[in-house]
């Protein structure tokens, strides 16, 4: 089996509870049925994601999936709003695991039991909220090494922003509303007006891609093009099945350059991927 061990969950319940997280969240709160999921996130004021995730509504309460160091700051965020709504926030991660699967279901569902959660990311992702006590009980059919199931997240063009990388990012700018993790219609929220903003009147200049290549960049580290002009910010790099790395970097170009460097003027490029949600490069 595989847990997800640097993952959490946060439980989000009370009278108030959905319309306290529709005026702090991108997604529309309205739509999400009982037993839907959605990707997700929060922002400051200025319109920077604090953190993002996957939220289920289930059993009457809200489920969130996300890192462990990202939710301590999510809750701390939310706490400055809480006070004026009932609704109550916990940190699950004493009671639940996070378990990763491959699986062909329909995209954002959620279903279980009292004892096991299966939420949908994609249609081949998926994450199982597990009381610890049931963990050892589930049937190893489906669960996947924690790497196999990161190398297929990203190549889904999905990245969870860690606890250093919490306030630098708009939504758009990790392609979040392509993972229709922001909704455009819903009014306002936190943040709404910047986001909203960008999306109508500009082009955010700063795109995440998907690159794969021999290298082993480390966080924050800077990328360079083909000019020796460092245009790109490592977010996350993990080792790739088919050799190699993939490596989600933020881009600061009008489009992604087919190939960046780890060094200036080096031969060793990374080469551009193809993402599930963009349009496909060209050849």
């Amino acid at each position: 089996m595989s847990r997800l061990t640097e993952y959490t969950v946060l439980h989000i319940t009370g009278p108030d509870a959905e319309r306290f997280l529709q005026g702090q969240f991108t997604n529309n709160m309205n739509d999400l049925a009982e037993g839907s999921a959605s990707f997700s996130a929060c922002c400051n004021a200025k319109g920077r994601m604090v953190a993002n995730f996957l939220i289920a509504h289930f059993q009457n309460a809200y489920w969130l999936v996300l890192p462990a160091t990202s939710a301590a700051l999510l809750v701390q965020h939310l706490q400055k709003y809480k006070v004026f709504f009932k609704a109550d926030i916990s940190d699950k991660s004493a009671e639940l695991d996070v378990l990763a699967s491959l699986g062909q279901n329909p995209m954002y569902t959620a279903k279980g039991d009292q004892q096991q959660l299966t939420l949908q990311l994609t249609g081949e992702l998926q994450l199982i909220i597990s009381h610890k006590s049931a963990t050892c009980q589930t049937e190893p059919q489906g669960l996947v090494a924690a790497e196999k199931w990161h190398q297929q997240r990203m190549r889904e063009g999905i990245h969870w922003l860690t606890s250093e990388q919490s306030e630098q990012w708009i939504p758009q700018q990790l392609n979040w509303h392509l993972l229709a993790g922001v909704s455009f219609n819903k009014g306002c929220y936190t943040g709404q007006e910047i986001i909203a903003r960008m999306q109508y009147l500009g082009k955010s200049k700063k795109t995440l891609g998907l690159y794969q290549g021999p290298d082993t960049s480390t966080e924050n580290q800077q990328l360079f093009n083909a000019e020796g002009k460092a245009i790109a910010q490592v977010l996350e790099c993990h080792p790739d099945t088919n050799g190699g790395h993939l490596i989600f970097a933020v881009v600061s170009a009008d489009a992604l350059p087919e190939n960046l460097f780890a060094e200036q003027n080096s031969q060793i490029s990374l080469t551009l991927q193809n993402l599930p949600y963009t349009v496909e490069k060209t050849e």
